[in-house]
């Protein structure tokens, strides 16, 4: 191995921290199906989508009027020395 493979990488841990309410919660049952407790960890360059269809979300929203695809969270890696140059 070279010296450049056994080096150690840097990694940058991001926290999101996200709020939801819906005014009928306790009757329609919207978020179900999320784990509020639970720390889950999703990859640079990866998608959380949230909507209604469980086979492209992610995360289901348990309402017919919820779209298949509510909303999507894209998540990128920046670097700020080379924006820096491009300057």
């Amino acid at each position: 191995m070279t010296s450049c493979e056994e080096a150690e990488t840097e990694e940058t841990v991001t926290c999101l921290h996200m709020t939801f309410y819906h005014p009928c919660q306790e009757d329609k049952m919207m978020f179900r199906c999320l784990n509020f407790h639970k720390r889950e960890q999703v990859r640079a360059g990866e998608m959380a989508m949230f909507g209604r269809d469980s086979n492209i979300c992610r995360y289901n929203l348990m309402d017919s009027r919820v779209s298949r695809i509510q909303f999507s969270l894209h998540s990128l890696e920046t670097f700020p020395q080379i924006s820096k140059v491009l300057d």
